[in-house]
């Protein structure tokens, strides 16, 4: 029984390492939007953990915007989800 425990601990550990090293790998890059190419699909938003996008109707048409930019880990998790090419990851000084 003890040895289960040791090895949840082990997989858990890990785990929470590896998180934490992808966090701080990536706080240096950004998610940046090309509203030009977004539909509004929302498949970005669905796969965004950190609940950075936020859709945004401007009358014409919907698309994504970063609503927490600080929130943002720059995983790209969301990139490969758009069909569209309407996200990127950038580095943080490349934003403006």
């Amino acid at each position: 029984m003890h040895t289960a425990l040791y090895i949840a601990g082990a997989i858990l550990a890990l785990w929470m390492t590896g998180s934490l090293i992808r966090h701080f790998k990536n706080k240096n890059r950004a998610v940046r939007v090309t509203v030009g190419n977004c539909t509004g699909c929302g498949a970005c938003l669905r796969r965004c953990n950190h609940r950075v996008l936020e859709m945004a109707n401007d009358g014409q048409s919907r698309h994504i915007f970063v609503k927490y930019p600080d929130r943002c880990t720059g995983c790209g998790g969301c990139v490969p989800k758009c069909k569209f090419n309407a996200l990127e990851t950038v580095f943080v000084s490349d934003i403006g």
